[in-house]
């Protein structure tokens, strides 16, 4: 069943003066995800995008997703929150701002949010691959439309999901240092994990050329750079 988004705007969360050390919810029994709506899509673009919204819905709620998530390796981690400086968080920091839901800025309620607008961003023949682009701590998600009628045309939910999970984190306040090509870096390896997850019950989903142009092709991403100061695990 396709899963229709919600017409109305995004709902204001309260915020906080920003966690930094985990949002305390250390179980995905309640993690969900909810989707706010696309614009610039058609009516067929806003069904697959639902539907991948369903797949991740359902990788996060896993049992295992969060385990996995805090268990990880991690090239880069680098998160800022809305006011101070940026820290490197750890795997299980990681998997607490997840598991409550946290997008920048706001308090944990164990919700995920996304709104889309998709952009029509350079493909695979401009030699300078965009799959989407997130203002760091910000929506709305901007996937590129090549990159989602690629997915689409495919069949391929899951890639599309784990490229959701991986913006999402850019939502969060996680961004690529000192660009994106360090692979290992906390949106990556959660959107991988998402992908790891969904793909004993749909194997047969996810398309191998695209998996590979997610994690073996060099991509550009605008959420990148170095936010002034900064501060690393284990210094105070």
């Amino acid at each position: 069943m396709v899963v229709e988004p919600r017409a109305s705007q995004r709902k204001t969360k309260a915020v906080n003066r920003e966690p930094q050390d985990g949002c305390g919810v250390k179980s995905s029994m309640d993690l969900r995800v909810e989707f706010l709506g696309v614009d610039r899509a058609s009516r067929a673009e806003t069904a697959f995008i639902a539907r991948a919204i369903e797949r991740l819905g359902e990788a996060v709620a896993d049992p295992r997703f969060l385990d996995a998530v805090a268990s990880a390796d991690y090239v880069e981690t680098r998160w800022t929150p809305l006011h101070g400086r940026w820290r490197a968080l750890t795997g299980a920091e990681i998997a607490e701002r997840i598991a409550g839901g946290v997008e920048r800025g706001s308090e944990a309620d164990r919700v995920l949010e996304l709104r889309f607008e998709l952009a029509d961003l350079p493909g695979p023949e401009s030699g300078k691959i965009v799959l989407g682009s997130t203002a760091l701590g910000c929506q709305p998600i901007h996937p590129a439309r090549w990159f989602l009628e690629r997915c689409r045309a495919a069949g391929d939910a899951v890639n599309l999901a784990s490229h959701f999970m991986h913006e999402w984190m850019h939502v969060s306040g996680f961004y690529h240092w000192p660009d994106n090509t360090a692979r290992g870096d906390a949106s990556y390896v959660v959107g991988r994990i998402v992908r790891d997850t969904l793909e004993p019950r749909y194997a047969a989903e996810i398309d191998p050329q695209i998996t590979a142009l997610m994690h073996d092709v060099e991509t550009d991403c605008g959420c990148r750079g170095n936010p002034p100061g900064g501060i690393k695990v284990g210094q105070p």
